[in-house]
């Protein structure tokens, strides 16, 4: 949703300048450069009852689908106001898919620390992956029509509620039946040690 019709979406249906629009996504990825190796070392050193990386699942499956929603959501406010909450808005979703698909991510090989099973998982993460990323480009575009009737404002805005919803009930069956097997062993990686 994000790479695909994002851009599309601040400029033509929320009705921002493609200059705005750019130096938002400019500034976010810079952020984001920082912030996903910072969101590997917190979700490392997770400790729950759930393991390390799977509570991540559940923690972020409902904030990041409302936050993806209020994301294509066209306010009703003056042109400085719809600024900030674009900006608003789509740094706390990068922030959300962050702290989701960082663990997430990682969760693989604490699954299994067989190489055959991680690159299987791997493997098919990625096939999935982009099934789904085709059925988005597809659907949305259809769901934007059905919803909107003319309105793209409405019709974004309900179709990424539905995507959303499927989203957060994904990432919980994720959390729900997806378990940790691998045990943490924590060890310093030095240069020095021998191998």
């Amino acid at each position: 949703m994000i790479s695909g019709f994002l851009l599309f979406f601040y400029t033509d249906v929320f009705g921002l300048s493609p200059a705005i629009v750019g130096a938002m996504f400019f500034t976010l990825r810079i952020f984001d450069a920082i912030s996903d190796p910072v969101m590997g070392v917190i979700a490392d050193r997770t400790r729950s009852r759930w393991g390390r990386f799977r509570p991540w699942q559940l923690w972020t499956a409902v904030p990041l689908g409302v936050i993806g929603i209020l994301t294509f959501t066209v306010p009703d406010m003056s042109a400085n106001m719809k600024i900030a909450w674009a900006f608003g808005t789509y740094f706390l979703l990068s922030i959300g898919y962050t702290a989701n698909n960082v663990p997430y991510c990682a969760l693989i090989n604490a699954i299994t620390n067989r190489h055959d099973q991680v690159m299987s998982c791997q493997s098919w993460r990625f096939v999935l992956s982009g099934i789904a990323g085709f059925l988005v480009s597809v659907g949305l575009p259809w769901m934007v029509e059905f919803f909107g009737q003319g309105n793209l404002a409405k019709g974004y805005q309900y179709g990424v509620t539905v995507l959303c919803t499927i989203g957060m009930v994904l990432f919980l069956l994720c959390f729900f039946w997806v378990k940790e097997r691998v045990p943490y062993r924590w060890r310093a990686i030095s240069p020095f040690a021998n191998t």
